[in-house]
């Protein structure tokens, strides 16, 4: 197991913990982490590769990384773990019964061993997402990090950050995830649409993010485009050749090119293995 770590420095003033965001996205090959500032300014940001790793090893990575960002896990503005899972329900608050929540899932999808179910409330839309979820992963970071809140993506797509991303916009919030895609269409901060398609490559999904921007009469030279999930550098530049403002929802490195981090520098770069 490895994991590199890349700082970033503010020039403004050191920020209290209660005004920091640690997140961890969880990727079939291990996970990213980033601490963010309320206001959605990058500080630090990861990667972690694994496969298969035990409950203990994700535990000594989570604490080994967790001194290296040099944050305290108590008193931080969020702790969230984001799961992206192809194994999810999203059920209206007036329908959503506490403890049927395997018994939905397994309504709509096979539940494979090794895998939790977890749920979370999603307030734009007045639901609860139902998801699975690597038993370890969930584990783990409920007892390195307490209190942690385990989302699902389209959670996080829906989530507080990408609606105040839209209050001035049009919003477009698409997951990229093995073999689909997640899209979510935002205007004044509420919802209007949120769909998922079967993706064979990228291609397929810039093809869906084109024609629902068509369909919905967009202006995609003023849409706001919020790519996360499982992106490379090339899937990034090709969508800025099809839309005006596309930004790294992630907290990769790649963030760094958005406009609003570039009074931001690298400060060291640090590689750990064990």
């Amino acid at each position: 197991m490895s994991y590199q770590l890349n700082t970033y420095i503010s020039t403004e003033r050191e920020l209290p913990t209660d005004e920091m965001i640690f997140s961890i996205v969880q990727m079939p090959t291990g996970f990213l982490f980033t601490v963010t500032t309320t206001r959605g300014y990058l500080i630090k940001a990861g990667e972690v590769r694994h496969e298969g790793a035990s409950m203990s090893d994700l535990m000594a990575t989570l604490r080994g990384v967790v001194g290296e960002c040099e944050i305290s896990t108590i008193g931080v503005a969020s702790l969230e773990l984001v799961v992206s899972t192809p194994k999810f329900v999203l059920i209206p608050e007036h329908l959503y019964e506490a403890g049927n929540d395997r018994a939905y899932l397994e309504s709509v999808c096979h539940l494979d061993a090794g895998m939790t179910v977890c749920s979370d409330y999603i307030e734009s839309i007045k639901a609860w997402s139902v998801f699975v979820a690597d038993n370890n992963m969930v584990s783990a970071s409920r007892i390195v990090l307490p209190g942690v809140r385990v989302r699902c993506q389209y959670s996080k797509l829906l989530g507080d950050y990408m609606l105040r991303e839209s209050e001035n916009s049009d919003t477009l919030a698409v997951h990229v995830r093995k073999g689909a895609a997640d899209y979510v269409v935002l205007r004044n901060s509420k919802p209007l649409l949120a769909n998922t398609f079967v993706c064979d490559g990228f291609d397929d999904t810039l093809y869906f993010a084109l024609d629902m921007v068509n369909r919905m009469g967009l202006d995609a030279e003023k849409l706001k485009v919020m790519l996360s999930g499982e992106v490379t550098y090339t899937d990034f530049d090709t969508l800025r050749h099809y839309f005006g403002d596309v930004r790294l929802n992630n907290g990769k490195p790649l963030r760094i090119l958005e406009p609003e981090f570039q009074h931001l520098h690298s400060y060291r770069y640090v590689l750990g293995l064990s």
